[in-house]
């Protein structure tokens, strides 16, 4: 048993090398000095508040690099985190801290709102709560202190609770399972040793803090000495983002489901090499295995429950793999990491032996301390046999003459859907609340692609009617979305058994097929009968009864009502762009989840146009109704989640299908392009206009030319705008003087392209293929020739994706959308503007002077301590909105003023 805590071998680290990397993240690196600087600013304020030890502090933030110190600056003061996923509904986040008597949280005050929204509107009592902003706790600006890491709070004990974690309970309600330090840290010491991970390594953790392997993938780099990359669990539905990610960021050890790994490996066949993969969370298929020993050093296949701290068992997949599974659902999962023990018995609690089934035991230092305010149960779960504590897992296994664990499945009704444990108890609970339903019983199935899902069996009122849709619908506020079923099935009465329970098994076996429709009496029609609006309809119908394994489907269709999960939705999006020709934001079905719609705006995309309008360049980020909107241009699409103003938010993009940025040859032609969209969304002023970078150029053209009609402007706002290039003189040819930047830009793009060129040239001649482009490009690109061609030909003008130019380039280091906008500022010469404005610089932007000259005297001019890219991330991006909402409440102010 290890005698320190985790936050304290991080600290050593810190010592042992300050100015390493730690962390790496969207929102900036940082290094462990940084990360335990701001672990103590988050400690001394606990110390100041007298926060008892073992005390539970709820954490609700954004995923940052802030998340991980509060996380070590709780551990720090001997208290314990109870993690809040942002995603999770409301109500949900109201009952764990109700379970847990938790009363004091920290975190982000943008997703308490939310929290404080829904308790005001369903009149749940929140006074007895205290909510800290971390960043007035300890500002962005202050995170970095000097000489704290030897005042550290020593309150931590090893024997003091290190979290809570939440898991579905059979009653309905979700239990909390207390870990203590000393389990987490012995867990992480032996994952070390049985991963050999050493300093060198990048773990990516892309869990999120509510599931228990978060703690092995934020903490096991940490109290080594290597980085932790840091990203959403958004990337898992983006197989390209996440390889590119992996290659880009140099990380070693992935970790995640056998679902994710099939989808992986099957949508990116060339996935970076691993040191080391792991698949865990649920039952691993030997095909799967297979693929996944050929991208990694070390494959592993881990087991253990959230009552284990994270992993009891390990088994590493070798190439002499069999095929075809032992127990018939999964690879084997082990024997018992060095720490644990395990046991199987039969139904009298006796042992079995070698090569018989019976129900999976865990001992250990490992094991949870029980659940919350929840002894009955504690007691059952957590059992005494010889004088030694036992945890019953409810999974049945055997184990081989070679001591090898193989796994069959559950002794009970519960489910493992994408690695979390379901209670089928929890999702009846929810769907009982709909008085339309008499009876109701949840139970997983197969999906087409192999993977789980939920299937709910309904028994709706006499008399009464009822669509999947509807369901669907109304659960999206009750349960988090991975546990709402992706199919119901309605039935006259539920199966019963010979034991007069529920027969689960005959729900998974119903031939019943339920279809999203119109009207839920509506008789099944054959697919190929089923009137379709449009050949894409046709296309998309195919791919998603071949997907979801369905025989009937209507234009009505709902992509999740059908059976489909977030996996699903991957897979089919990218079938579908293959069969139509052209890309698709990964998003879409989650907006439009109706075949019908969702055919619809694929078309609108193929067009051109939008469902909003005309124009496809506008679309509606967040929608406010009876409000005037804001116009943005070139903002970041994350506002989605983080719009707090009272108004709609539009956002006018200058990367289109149409080609806005190149067919356009001036910014004075993309405004009256742009002012066209504006005038169909909003058809007078005054108008609000927005813009970031070189957006900011567009809304000053855009809010001049506006005003030069007669229209008004009630506000314009510029976020770190661009320094234009001619406020007074002449424009001049781009070939000839093209800036700086462009130039190191363009001749890095140049030798890339001949070293791709050579690289993949199959026969090498005495002066080489590259000898030989080169002395046809080097001339023509003396004259810009190579730029204009390259950014033309490969990127901007084609409409349909086009393979060619991800071949030379990879996408996120493409020049030509910068070519084209400095192209656009060279022929640019701003006029004054005389409205109201406000602007905000970075620290590395340029241009103040000469943007003060542009606008007029009572402009508000701020700065800010941020780069560039980070202005859409907390907690710069929470200052710049309530600025801006100041301005315009301020704005109402004075108009109601003038009108009186």
């Amino acid at each position: 048993m290890s005698d320190v805590t985790t936050s304290e071998l991080i600290v050593r680290q810190s010592v042992l090398h300050p100015n390493k990397v730690a962390i790496i993240a969207e929102d900036g690196d940082a290094t462990y000095q940084q990360l335990v600087d701001f672990a103590c600013g988050i400690s001394q304020f606990l110390i100041e508040t007298k926060i008892a030890p073992e005390a539970p502090v709820a954490v609700l933030m954004h995923r940052n690099s802030n998340l991980i110190g509060t996380l070590l600056g709780i551990w720090n003061v001997g208290a314990a985190y109870v993690p809040l996923d942002p995603l999770e509904p409301a109500k949900r986040v109201l009952r764990i801290l109700e379970q847990v008597a938790c009363t004091r949280i920290v975190g982000d005050t943008t997703l308490w709102s939310t929290v404080l929204a829904y308790a005001t509107e369903s009149e749940f009592d929140v006074s007895h709560y205290t909510f800290e902003d971390v960043r007035d706790i300890l500002p962005l600006s202050d995170a970095t202190l000097t000489n704290t890491s030897t005042q550290i709070p020593t309150s931590s004990r090893v024997s003091n609770l290190a979290y809570f974690l939440f898991t579905s309970g059979s009653s309905g309600e979700p239990k909390a399972v207390q870990i203590e330090h000393c389990s987490v840290t012995n867990l992480l010491l032996q994952a070390q040793d049985l991963l050999s991970v050493t300093s060198q390594d990048r773990y990516l953790a892309s869990t999120t803090i509510c599931f228990d392997i978060s703690v092995v993938e934020i903490f096991l780099p940490l109290i080594i000495g290597g980085s932790l990359v840091l990203s959403d669990k958004s990337i898992l539905l983006d197989p390209q983002g996440m390889a590119d990610l992996v290659h880009d960021k140099e990380v070693t050890i992935v970790q995640t489901g056998p679902s994710v790994w099939s989808m992986l490996l099957n949508e990116v066949p060339n996935f970076p090499r691993l040191r080391v993969a792991i698949s865990t969370g649920e039952a691993l298929n030997p095909h799967i295995a297979q693929k996944l020993i050929r991208y990694a050093e070390q494959a592993w296949n881990l087991y253990g429950p959230t009552e284990a701290t994270v992993w009891a068992t390990a088994y590493l997949l070798t190439g002499e793999l069999r095929t075809t599974s032992w127990s018939g659902i999964s690879v084997p999962i082990g024997s018992a990491i060095r720490g644990y023990g395990t046991l199987i018995i039969d139904s009298d609690n006796q042992s079995v032996e070698n090569n018989e089934k019976g129900e999976l035991l865990i001992s250990g230092i490992g094991l949870a301390r029980g659940y919350h305010n929840q002894p009955k149960l504690t007691h059952e779960r957590f059992i005494h046999i010889q004088g030694q504590r036992f945890y019953r897992t409810g999974d049945l296994v055997s184990k081989d003459n070679a001591g090898v664990l193989h796994y069959y499945g559950r002794l009970d009704d519960q489910m493992k859907i994408r690695g979390m444990r379901v209670e089928p108890r929890e999702v009846e609970e929810a769907i009982h609340l709909d008085n339309r339903v008499k009876d109701v019983a949840a139970t997983w199935y197969e999906t087409p692609s192999g993977t789980k899902a939920i299937m709910a069996a309904i028994v709706l009122q006499p008399n009464i009617t009822c669509q999947s849709t509807d369901l669907y619908q109304d659960l999206e506020g009750k349960l988090r979305q991975s546990i709402i079923p992706s199919k119901f099935i309605f039935v006259s009465s539920l199966p019963i058994d010979r034991n007069g329970k529920i027969d689960r098994t005959a729900i998974r076996m119903s031939e019943v097929t339920e279809v999203a429709q119109t009207d839920s009496q509506t008789a099944k029609v054959p697919a190929k009968q089923v009137a379709l609006n449009c050949s894409t309809e046709s296309i998309v119908a195919g791919i998603w009864q071949r997907m979801l394994g369905v025989e009937y489907i209507s234009g009505d269709a709902h992509f999740f009502a059908m059976g489909g999960d977030s996996l699903a939705a991957v897979t089919m999006t990218l079938e579908v762009e293959a069969e139509v020709g052209c890309r698709l934001p990964m998003q879409l079905v989650l907006e439009v989840p109706l075949l019908r719609d969702f055919s619809k705006r694929i078309d609108d995309i193929l067009k051109n146009k939008q469902v909003q309008g005309k124009k496809n360049f506008i679309f509606p980020l967040v929608e406010r109704p009876g409000s005037t909107p804001l116009f943005f241009c070139g903002g970041d699409l994350s506002l989605a989640g983080k719009w707090r103003l009272p108004c709609s938010l539009y956002m006018i993009t200058y990367w289109t299908e149409d080609g806005a940025l190149i067919r356009k040859n001036s910014i004075e032609a993309m405004a009256r392009y742009f002012i066209e969209g504006i005038k169909e969304k909003q058809s007078q002023g005054p108008y609000r206009i927005a813009g970031f970078s070189f957006g900011a150029i567009i809304a000053l053209e855009i809010s001049q030319q506006l005003t030069a009609q007669g229209d008004q402007i009630e506000y314009l706002f510029l976020l770190d705008p661009y320094k234009p290039n001619n406020v007074v003189g002449t424009a001049t040819r781009l070939d000839k003087d093209l800036p700086a930047s462009s130039q190191k830009r363009w001749r890095e793009f140049y030798w890339e392209l001949l070293h791709y060129l050579n690289a993949i040239n199959p026969l090498r001649q005495e002066h080489g293929f590259r000898g030989w482009i080169e002395l046809i490009l080097k001339p023509l690109n003396k004259k810009g020739i190579v730029q204009w061609f390259i950014y033309t030909l490969f990127h901007l003008l084609p409409r349909k994706h086009n393979p060619i130019s991800e071949a030379f380039l990879a996408r996120k280091r493409w020049p030509a959308f910068w070519f084209a906008a400095r192209m656009k500022l060279q022929r640019y010469t701003p006029k004054p503007y005389q409205g109201r404005a406000g602007l905000l610089f970075t620290k590395g932007q340029g241009g103040h002077q000469v943007w003060s000259a542009i606008l007029n005297d009572d402009a508000e001019i701020r700065y800010v301590e941020s780069k560039h890219l980070l202005l859409f991330d907390s907690p710069f991006v929470d200052d710049w909105m309530q600025w801006l909402s100041d301005e315009l409440s301020v704005n109402m102010l004075l108009d109601s003023d003038t009108t009186s």
